[in-house]
């Protein structure tokens, strides 16, 4: 199947209210948002709320081809939180793609990005 893959990288000011803010017993000005956007299959919004459960996958016959454990997202947010951050994710619904989004407070003082970007076309995901 074709699609497109998007990355968006930003610093920004951590809401008062974030998780990310308030799961350490630091506070945290900033934080780095990571958000991973695809044109893919898209998750149905009854799946959304157990999309990070353990042993969770969806029609993993016709999308994984039988691979995978549906552990990977359950690890994944378990080793953000253990690091002080947030993994969520959302769709529109069927055939509308995904949107996953890491935060993770941001350490230290802001010094400057070497060769910063904000998209990144990954072009077509043929043969994945």
């Amino acid at each position: 199947p074709e699609g497109e893959v998007s990355m968006d990288i930003e610093i920004v000011l951590a809401p008062e209210k974030s998780a990310v803010r308030s799961i350490s017993k630091k506070r945290f000005d900033r934080i780095v948002r990571l958000s991973v956007k695809d044109t893919g299959p898209g998750i149905a919004p009854e799946d959304q709320k157990k999309l990070f459960g353990k042993y969770v996958q969806f029609n993993a016959g016709a999308l994984q081809k039988g691979k995978g454990s549906g552990l990977g997202l359950w690890i994944s947010r378990n080793i953000m939180e253990l690091h002080g951050g947030t993994l969520t994710g959302m769709s529109e619904g069927l055939g509308k793609g995904s949107t996953f989004t890491l935060e993770l407070p941001l350490y230290g003082k802001l010094g400057t990005l070497h060769g910063s970007f904000s998209h990144i076309e990954l072009g077509s995901l043929e043969g994945s």
